[in-house]
C-alpha cells in the first residue's frame, strides 16, 4: 500500500537470501526496482517477497532486469511461471538447476517444509533431498 516501503523491503530480502546463500548473489537493477514498485502489493508483504525469491531464483545472471520482472509478472498472470523465465534461459543445464531448485522449494513448501514427507513424495531419498536444500540454499520461511 506504501510505494516508498517496496525498495527497502526488496533490498531486505535480497540481503536476507544473499545471506542464507539462497541461489547465486544477484542485485536488483533500477528498471527492475521501478517495475516492482510499479505493481501492486495489496499489504501482502509475504507476496513481494515470495517474488523476490523467485525473481533471484529463476532470473538468468548476476542482476534481475526490468524484462525479468516482467516475465514473472506476465507468467503468473497466466499461470505458467516457470515456462516464462525458465524458456529464457541460455543453457540446458542453468535451465535444468533453475526448474530443479523451482521445483524442490514449491514442494517443500507445499509440505510445510517436512523433508521426509517431501522426499516421499518426490521419489528421492531423503539424504539426497537434504543435499539439494544444501546446494540450493534453500530454507523455510518465516
Amino acid at each position: 500500500e506504501r510505494r516508498e516501503d517496496i525498495q527497502p523491503l526488496v533490498r531486505y530480502f535480497v540481503s536476507r537470501a544473499v545471506g542464507s546463500n539462497h541461489g547465486p548473489l544477484k542485485t536488483i537493477e533500477d528498471g527492475a526496482m521501478e517495475r516492482l514498485e510499479a505493481l501492486d502489493w495489496p499489504g501482502n508483504v509475504r507476496e513481494l517477497r515470495n517474488t523476490v525469491e523467485r525473481l533471484l531464483i529463476l532470473s538468468p545472471g548476476k542482476a534481475v532486469r526490468a524484462e525479468d520482472v516482467d516475465a514473472l509478472v506476465a507468467g503468473t498472470a497466466s499461470g505458467d511461471v516457470l515456462g516464462t523465465v525458465l524458456l529464457n534461459l541460455e543453457g540446458f543445464s542453468e535451465f535444468k538447476e533453475n526448474a530443479e531448485m523451482a521445483y524442490i522449494a514449491h514442494k517443500l513448501r507445499t509440505n510445510d517444509w517436512n523433508v521426509s514427507e517431501t522426499a516421499r513424495r518426490i521419489g528421492m531419498p531423503r539424504s539426497n533431498l537434504y543435499k539439494k536444500i544444501e546446494k540450493y540454499g534453500l530454507n523455510r520461511e518465516e
